[in-house]
């Protein structure tokens, strides 16, 4: 095979390395949203993988070859990326079977339109190859459904979008900052992608958009980290958490209030003024020896706790309870207050 590696390509190898391996850790981990995002991470790998190849070709047969190889990638990610955001943001009773069949309808008459490009030339009117600093590079002109592809991958980003802000004008500050991660690092790879087909390009021809997912994979770690994106989803925390009529805290390992419902922000200001996310709870609790004592013991994971409020005598059942992620460590501790 004609393949010498270069800068370019090498960066891609690794680039696609890192896509694929949050891809097959994502896939294991449950929920719909996750296995959607897991598959949009394996559309990249395939895309950095298949064009790292492009790029280290010398023959046209080859990068051509690779280009094929590029769509599959190419044609996965628009799809997966609508439907991560549906589900992730709990409008999943949108996704009937014919909805889905039509999301990626398009996307595979792309995929057969390149893979049967010489007896058409619709999506690339002309291939040839440039010499440009010593390197092969593959030069094409577009055809017209390349347009029509580009406009149709462009409507399932902006459409993601469009759900994804939709949650964010309706949601808690947590939740918020997921889906600003999601948005944030959503946002360098298809503006990359922007700048390559507006002409601005690395020695005129590279594009630059699978580069850019390297970034992505920054800001998606970082989710995973400090936000811990894909533990609880929004629309899992509006069925558990908002739709019960008990107070309920998500505390971290170190007892800082994460997330609670509307009923625990009713109780808590009956001894703690003002906003209590990222507040600890033996802070807010630190005069409330029934709570604290809770807190402090692990050993003890129930108790009663009673407050004087509005001249009437309140009784609470509460009780404490680690909970664990998907690789079975303890993430922190939900609280249940019962009246």
């Amino acid at each position: 095979m004609e393949i010498t590696l270069n800068i370019y390509s090498i960066v891609l190898f690794f680039v696609g390395s890192i896509a694929g391996l949050i891809s097959t850790l994502l896939f294991f981990r449950s929920g719909r949203a996750i296995r959607s995002f897991s598959f949009l991470m394996l559309g990249i790998t395939i895309w950095c993988l298949a064009y790292a190849f492009e790029l280290a070709s010398s023959s046209l047969s080859l990068m051509l070859f690779w280009i094929n190889i590029e769509y599959i990638g190419i044609a996965l990610m628009p799809g997966f990326w609508l439907l991560f955001c549906i589900q992730f943001t709990g409008y999943d009773s949108l996704l009937t079977k014919n909805r889905i069949f039509l999301i990626f309808l398009l996307p595979a008459i792309t995929l057969l339109l390149v893979w049967t490009n010489d007896f058409h030339q619709l999506h690339y009117a002309a291939t040839t190859i440039v010499e440009v600093q010593g390197l092969s590079l593959l030069k094409l002109e577009t055809g017209i459904w390349y347009i029509i592809h580009t406009i149709i991958f462009y409507s399932y980003l902006l459409t993601g979008i469009g759900f994804l802000l939709k949650k964010y004008a309706n949601t808690n500050h947590l939740i918020r900052k997921q889906i600003s991660m999601i948005l944030l690092g959503a946002s360098v790879p298809w503006i990359a992608n922007a700048t390559y087909l507006l002409g601005y390009r690395p020695l005129q021809y590279i594009d630059a958009t699978p580069y850019a997912f390297a970034i992505t994979g920054i800001f998606i770690s970082a989710g995973l980290v400090w936000y811990k994106l894909f533990e609880v989803l929004p629309v899992a925390r509006e069925k558990i958490i908002e739709q019960t009529k008990d107070g309920i805290i998500i505390l971290n390992n170190d007892f800082q209030i994460l997330d609670l419902n509307a009923a625990a922000i009713q109780i808590i200001h009956k001894v703690f003024d003002g906003t209590v996310i990222g507040e600890l709870a033996t802070d807010i609790f630190r005069d409330e020896d029934e709570v604290l004592n809770l807190l402090n013991y692990s050993e003890q994971s129930s108790s009663e706790w009673s407050i004087h409020a509005k001249n009437k005598q309140k009784h609470f059942e509460i009780s404490i309870n680690p909970f664990l992620n998907n690789l079975g460590a303890q993430s922190g501790y939900f609280m249940v207050f019962k009246d």
